[in-house]
Order: structure tokens, then sequence, then C-alpha cells
């Protein structure tokens, strides 16, 4: 009975979080919602958001330790993240720079993206700058409070989070966020942006 119940409640829950989502975007994400110039790929690198690696896929972590393929929404929350991540590193001046976790969100129409607390000054201001230069809404990191969690405490009615980090979220987020607070996180396993 639980398997039947589960299998039909679970359907209509990722139904939902893409309707409440950000929508299936294209590419080039600068063609949708009317997005400015600097949204715009900045080099032929950037036309498509979606890492190539045939083996590289996106991955959802649900609450009860379960793993699934991302939806679309979920996939534009990651690649908007890991986008941010990749046109920041160019101006990272050290190696402490590069081990900054960008987390993105869609909620009300806007993006709302921030990075690890803890991360370098240099690493934050030139994520920021390029969230900015791009349209969306900007969070100021917490302390060393992780990208995930700060998302979703300014935002509580995220309904899914993406972020740039390869290993995808720590225990401490995959409980506090996934588990306690039911709302999937999502990355591609072993991608560096």
């Amino acid at each position: 009975m639980k398997r039947l119940v589960a299998s039909l409640l679970l359907p209509m829950m990722l139904a939902f979080a893409s309707c409440n989502s950000a929508p299936n975007m294209p590419a080039n994400t600068s063609a949708s919602r009317g997005q400015t110039e600097a949204d715009a790929p900045a080099s032929s690198s950037e036309t498509t958001l979606t890492p190539q690696a045939a083996d590289t896929y996106c991955t959802s972590r649900y609450w009860g330790n379960r793993t699934y393929e991302c939806n679309a929404s979920a996939r534009t929350d990651v690649e908007i993240a890991g986008l941010m991540y990749k046109r920041a590193k160019v101006y990272f001046t050290n190696s402490s720079d590069y081990s900054t976790t960008v987390g993105a969100t869609y909620i009300f129409g806007n993006y709302y993206i921030t990075v690890y607390g803890g991360s370098t000054a240099n690493a934050k201001t030139q994520i920021e700058k390029q969230v900015r230069a791009a349209g969306y809404q900007w969070v100021t990191p917490s302390g060393y409070v992780h990208a995930e969690q700060r998302l979703k405490d300014v935002q509580p009615y995220a309904v899914s989070i993406g972020i740039s980090n390869p290993n995808g979220p720590c225990p401490s987020c995959i409980q506090n966020v996934v588990e306690t607070q039911q709302t999937p996180i999502s990355w591609y396993p072993g991608y560096y942006w």
C-alpha cells in the first residue's frame, strides 16, 4: 500500500515542483524572460549550459534518501549556479577562491543566488558581480552557512535548489534542507564548472 501511495504521489510532487520553479529554458538563457545582454553567453563555450560529458547527468537528492535524475526546472537551477561560478572564476586570484559553492533557486519570477559564507572575499565579490550583471537577485552570504541552507533561510518557499558543487550537498545540508524542509538539492556529480 505504501509503495502504491508513493508511486502516485511522486509524479504529482515532481509536477508541482516543475510548475513552481523555473520554466524549461533553452540552452541560451538570454532568449527567455527578457533577460539582459549581461546574461548572454560570453563565449562560444557558454552557448550550451549543460555539461557535454557523456557520463554527466544532473542528480536531485530528495527526502527519504532518494536520488533521481533532475527535472527541467531543477536542471536549470544547477546550470544557472554553474554559469555564475564559471563566469566568476576567470577573476579568481588564488586557489582558495575555487573552493566555493554557488547555490541558485527560482521563486516568484526571480533567480536568487548566493555562495557558501566561508568563501574568500574575492570569490564572493566576483560571483556577486556576475549575479548582478545577469540581473539576478543576490543573497548576501551569512557566516559559514552553506549556499543551499542560506537560500532556504531567505526563501522558505523555494521548491528546489541547484548547486555548483561537483560533490553535491554535505550531510548537514541533506539533513537540514532536504530531509527536514523537504526541498530537493540538485547538482552535476563530478562536473567541475
